[in-house]
Formats: C-alpha cells, structure tokens, sequence
C-alpha cells in the first residue's frame, strides 16, 4: 500500500508541475552588427511544483554605461516573443534557442561597445494563475 501512496503522490506532482524560465544566457558575447546579425539568447527553463506558464517575451537593449535596470528595457526595443504560439510556454527541464535582431536597422545609431540585453518574461503561476514579470540581463559586447 505505502508504494502506490508513493506512486500516487509522485502522478499529482508532475500532473500538476510546470517549468518556468530560470536563466538566460548567450554563447555569442561579441557581435558583429549588420543588416542581418540575430544574438542568439539561450532560456534554460526547470520544473516547478506549481503551475507556471510564461507567456510572453520583451527583448531591449541598452548601453552598459546607462546601468539598465529592470523594470527598464534599454534604450530600444528589439523583439516581442508569444511563448504560447512557439510551443514554448509551459516546457519541461530543459532549454530553447532564440534569434535576436541586433542590426543596423535597431541598434545602427549606436557605437561600439559594451551593452545589456534585458528580457521581461511574463507568466502566471500557482492555482490561481498570479501574474508577475521576471527580469534577465545578458551582457554582450556590440562591433558597429
């Protein structure tokens, strides 16, 4: 009997468990800016044992010298992400890739130098679907 306890208990936390982003971070630490440059930002994501649900992505950019700090973007806006038309909205342990669009077109009348890409994730979480923003920075070094 104490096995199928166990078993049972074991069904409703994963039933229930969700993941939600825990990290981001990037392999690409210098960029070259052109017409076409994407930054590729990794989402390393966990199970929780609540409901968590991120919905959406914001992506700015600003100079490392202008100490971004959330709930500031930067000083542009790059991209919007919808996590749930992705597929990407409620995952297991694990990671997904990205593209960022950091070009000529975005971030041209800047120079050289070292700046920070802020993400603003918001999700939902618990029984009752709380919601809240969840804040990361990457630091990334821009040749423009």
């Amino acid at each position: 009997m104490h096995i199928l306890s166990v078993i049972t208990a074991l069904t409703l936390f994963f039933v229930h468990a969700a993941a939600h982003i825990l990290s981001v971070s990037t392999t690409t630490t210098c960029l070259t800016v052109t017409s076409d440059s994407v930054l590729p930002l990794t989402f390393s994501t966990t199970i929780s044992p609540t409901d968590n649900i991120d919905f959406s992505l914001a992506v700015g950019l600003g100079t490392a010298s202008v100490n971004i700090t959330p709930p500031q973007l930067g000083e542009i806006w790059l991209q919007n992400f919808d996590l749930v038309a992705l597929g990407h909205a409620e995952t297991g342990t694990g990671s997904f890739t990205l593209q960022i669009p950091i070009n000529t077109n975005n971030a041209g009348f800047f120079t050289s130098g070292n700046f920070t890409v802020t993400v603003a994730a918001t999700r939902a979480f618990g029984a009752r679907y709380g919601t809240e923003l969840a804040f990361y920075q990457v630091p990334v070094e821009l040749t423009i």
